[in-house]
């Protein structure tokens, strides 16, 4: 039987989503699980002992932050400079993608 994600471990994990294909979620330069954690300020060699369960926490915690900044920033401008509302639309449709993307693995976490 298969491990459920919590019990992998990171290292396990990613090369298991490599397999599927979904590399994106560990590897985007942005909002990836690999960069996050890196940003927190844990090693390569940390990041790829640690369980899922609590990989999956930091990175969520994290990224709440990050993308609470980042919509905050455009709001800002966007508040300031409306006619530049049609510069922000590609980025939040890729912001948009990316969460549904981390949505479906937590989901399939929960198996």
């Amino acid at each position: 039987m298969a491990k459920k994600v919590s019990e992998m471990t990171f290292k396990e994990y990613s090369e298991d989503v490599k397999k599927r294909g979904a590399h994106e979620i560990i590897e985007d330069p942005n909002f990836g699980m690999l960069t996050l954690l890196r940003k927190e300020g844990f090693s390569y060699e940390e990041i790829n002992r640690m369980k899922m369960d609590k990989a999956w926490k930091l990175y969520m915690d994290s990224i709440s932050v990050s993308i609470d900044q980042y919509i905050t920033g455009i709001s800002l401008i966007v508040e300031q400079h409306p006619e530049r509302t049609q510069v922000f639309r590609p980025i939040l449709e890729k912001l948009t993608e990316q969460l549904k993307k981390i949505n479906r693995e937590v989901e399939k976490g929960k198996r």
